[in-house]
């Protein structure tokens, strides 16, 4: 869990996590930057202008 905290505020992101029998869902949102870098095709728009990166793990 302590990655996920630091993940979260590296990228100022809120994140939320679901888990059930068969793995854990971590969910990140965090505001859209302008700023130049390397970009991800997992990343996917939703409403108020916000990034929502999501991943499962066991």
């Amino acid at each position: 869990m302590k990655l996920i905290e630091t993940i979260s505020k590296q990228i100022a992101a809120e994140y939320k996590f679901e888990s059930s029998d068969i793995g854990t869902i971590f969910k990140f949102s965090f505001e859209k930057s302008e700023k130049k870098g390397a970009s991800s095709s997992f990343l996917k728009s939703v409403p108020g202008n916000k990034k929502l990166l999501g991943f499962a793990g066991d």
